[in-house]
């Protein structure tokens, strides 16, 4: 029995790229099949298609805090064996980037190698403060955050285990939060969201919410 741990998390070592493991979850998932009796009394079942579904929540590490953390340049690929499927990444003015990453293996079955993936263009321009993300506004962004994902589908072989999966519908949603009025979406991506506040501190912010889609291959 493990009582404490040093890992680093399903999708391997990121402290190069500049990020601190802060949490590392999994939950294994198994798909039950039953069979009943004609009076509908289970009979038999069977246990098939097992995975694990990661949840990793790193911090951008200290000596970073005047350079940029590295975030993972694809969507939809294999790291650290696990398909990644969110990468969501929050900043606020007062404190260090953190990043999400959310993703599954199979230890039954398989995704295949052939599953597509796309370079998001996302990228910090510092470890420590708000980051804007392309987002235009009034005086200064006071946080930032963008989270890239997919879909993912899969198909089952002759034993219900996973013989393929595939990815599809890439995107990025941003959202940013601006001291001042006219907070405003990156060329290229659809506003879907727009709201004013007036803060505690009585000064006034405006919120911006928007979506771009990416591009697997057809």
């Amino acid at each position: 029995m493990t009582v404490w741990t040093g890992a680093v998390g399903g999708f391997g070592d990121l402290s190069a790229d500049g990020w601190d493991l802060q949490s590392a979850n999994y939950t294994r998932q198994m798909d039950r099949v039953t069979a009943s009796s004609k009076t509908n009394n289970e009979v038999a079942s069977n246990m098939a298609d097992a995975r694990k579904n990661w949840t990793c929540t790193y911090k951008a590490k200290k000596n970073y805090a005047a350079a940029a953390p590295t975030i993972p340049p694809n969507i939809g690929a294999s790291l650290g064996g696990v398909t990644l499927l969110s990468i969501a990444v929050s900043t606020v003015a007062s404190d260090f980037a953190t990043m999400t990453l959310t993703g599954h293996e199979h230890v039954d079955g398989t995704d295949g190698a052939g599953m597509r993936s796309v370079a998001h263009g996302i990228a910090l321009t510092k470890g420590f403060g708000a980051c804007a993300f392309g987002t235009t506004g009034g005086e200064s962004v006071s946080s930032g955050s963008a989270t890239i994902s997919c879909d993912h589908a899969e198909t089952k072989d002759k034993d219900g285990d996973t013989s393929a999966g595939e990815n599809s519908n890439p995107r990025i949603e941003i959202q940013a939060k601006w001291l001042g009025t006219g907070a405003h979406e990156p060329a290229t991506y659809d506003e879907t969201d727009y709201s004013e506040e007036t803060g505690n501190d009585n000064f006034l912010y405006s919120n911006i919410s928007c979506v771009k889609p990416l591009a697997f291959a057809e």
